[in-house]
């Protein structure tokens, strides 16, 4: 299995990560991050950008996806700014992951509905 995880640096995302990582079930992992990660023979830590999410499908192709992306207001600095990275980032990845296959999707989030 292929996992794309979102939020690998984050404090769900890391144990995420940790636990993906030591399962045998899962041969990759793929972490989006925008700071690097330490190196591991089965993960791949591309540095990006969430403004300008990649469109290219074969970035986002994997069997499942754990997103675990999240700030609080005051980190964040706006309501605007948690609302994009709470709300926006999550449904743009998904619609990604959909369109590249992906046949799972599972969010952690503590963003409370509007």
């Amino acid at each position: 299995m292929h996992l794309l995880l979102l939020g690998a640096t984050g404090l769900v995302g890391s144990h995420v990560l940790e636990l993906a990582l030591a399962d045998p079930r899962i041969s990759a992992v793929t972490a989006p991050t925008r700071r690097p990660l330490p190196e591991h023979a089965r993960l791949s830590a591309p540095i990006v950008d969430f403004d300008t999410l990649p469109q290219d499908l074969q970035f986002w192709k994997a069997d499942a996806v754990i997103c675990a992306l999240g700030t609080t207001l005051k980190v964040a600095g706006s309501r605007e700014r948690f609302h994009r990275i709470d709300h926006d980032y999550p449904v743009e990845i998904a619609r990604l992951a959909r369109a590249a296959g992906a046949g799972t999707f599972v969010l952690n989030s503590a963003k409370a509905p509007i």
